[in-house]
């Protein structure tokens, strides 16, 4: 244990014995050999000593006791008591031997990750597609769950021992926090990279996972995403000729709150439910917004055709629609409404589409997309578009990557690479 004002190098190891025969009581060492044999029996030395080698045997500095006539206390250093809080301490615990530190010494020293500058979304959001815009990435320690303040930590540092002064209290140091003080700057991350891990809540640091905290447009970005932060409860367009759902206009918030941000999403709803009339509704409301309209471009199986157009001329009758298929089709003069394409023709043509700047692009039956190194999925990733959207009633069919390639279509980089996301997650749910 630490002992004394903690003003000198020394800090101190006091040895409890724990005899055999009488498992619920602990005794100084010091009290073994001071009373002998009238209490502790001809073999409590000997079995104090072998427990002190084994305790020496785990961590060596305790090898020092066996060179005492008594060994029931040892001075240790700094450096010593920085590797019993690095990594010894438990070392001693998985051996068998308990370690106790000084009761009026704080323990509850932490650290978290902090990613996010400071500001709202009253800022300009970064692009969360632009691996230019880097966002802060460091650590913040806490004590007792409350964050420690620009002072605190500098004390820390200055300090420089396993043990500070803090809030009235003595504070153990492990040289992990101490180093995260010393240099709490990590390298920064992507905006999308800072996104993904704010929703996830965590993330693996040296080997380590470590807790996550949003700060400023990253934080206020998540709680919208999340529906924590309602924000303004958009209603059914009035261009719209039909009545929605309480489901589907919550589906359309949702859509609307994703691809305002910049965002992509996965409309998983089951057959028959109505995506397709949300789509409508979704680029409907998107139109009366001058930077976030725009034509909107629907791949789909050629079967699929026809009811998409019936669709929008039922539902939304003012509104363009083009089918690009089949001989003489051509992309001159979209600026607005729908266009119709199919998945075969998407892959021949991509590159034409990349003339056109796209409000929305939509995947329907989506599953057609799920492998992504099929040309197909390659292809539709080549066409730009302010947000995309993925509709499917089947998002996983076999295994978690079918919807890893559906959503990081959508929202390339949240998810993190495909090897990353199945050594997260796949796991989890026994899939491949």
């Amino acid at each position: 244990m630490p002992g004394g004002d903690y003003s000198t190098d020394a800090f101190e190891i006091v040895v409890q014995a724990h005899l055999p025969g009488q498992p619920d009581v602990y005794y100084d060492v010091s009290e073994v050999w001071n009373e002998g044999k009238e209490k502790f029996g001809s073999r409590g030395r000997i079995d104090t000593t072998l427990g002190v080698g084994m305790a020496a045997a785990a961590w060596a500095p305790l090898r020092r006791l066996l060179e005492a006539d008594v060994p029931d206390r040892l001075e240790i250093r700094d450096e010593e008591v920085g590797d019993l809080l690095d990594g010894a301490a438990d070392r001693l615990e998985h051996s068998g031997i308990s370690v106790s530190w000084d009761p009026e010494m704080n323990d509850s020293l932490d650290a978290r990750v902090v990613v996010g500058m400071t500001g709202g979304l009253s800022q300009s959001v970064p692009d969360v597609f632009n691996d230019a815009a880097l966002q802060g990435f460091s650590w913040q320690l806490s004590l007792d769950g409350t964050p420690l303040s620009d002072e605190e930590t500098q004390t820390l540092v200055r300090t420089g021992r396993p043990v500070a002064w803090l809030r009235g209290k003595w504070v153990l140091v492990p040289p992990v926090q101490a180093q995260r003080a010393l240099k709490p700057d990590l390298k920064p991350l992507t905006a999308i990279d800072a996104l993904s891990v704010a929703l996830t809540g965590s993330t693996v640091v040296d080997g380590r996972t470590v807790e996550v905290k949003a700060s400023g447009w990253v934080a206020a970005l998540r709680e919208q995403i999340t529906g924590n932060d309602q924000g303004e409860q958009i209603q059914p367009p009035e261009a719209l000729t039909a009545t929605l759902r309480e489901y589907q206009i919550e589906g359309l918030r949702w859509l609307n709150r994703m691809t305002s941000l910049g965002l992509g999403g996965c409309l998983a709803d089951d057959m028959g439910l109505g995506k397709t009339v949300m789509l409508i509704a979704l680029h409907l409301h998107r139109k009366l917004n001058p930077t976030t309209g725009g034509p909107t471009l629907v791949v789909c199986p050629a079967s699929l055709l026809g009811n998409w157009e019936r669709e929008i001329h039922r539902f939304a009758p003012g509104e363009k629609v083009r089918r690009y298929h089949g001989g003489g089709r051509t992309l001159d003069g979209v600026e607005d409404g729908f266009v119709l394409t199919t998945y075969g023709t998407m892959r021949l043509d991509a590159d034409y589409f990349e003339s056109v700047k796209w409000g929305l692009l939509v995947a329907d039956e989506a599953q057609h997309v799920k492998n992504p190194r099929s040309a197909g999925a390659k292809a539709l990733r080549t066409i730009p578009a302010r947000s995309r959207v993925a509709l499917t009633g089947t998002p996983v069919e076999n295994n978690l990557s079918e919807l890893w390639a559906i959503l990081d279509w959508t929202t390339p980089g949240l998810l993190g690479t495909h090897g990353s996301f199945r050594k997260k997650w796949g796991t989890r749910s026994n899939s491949r």
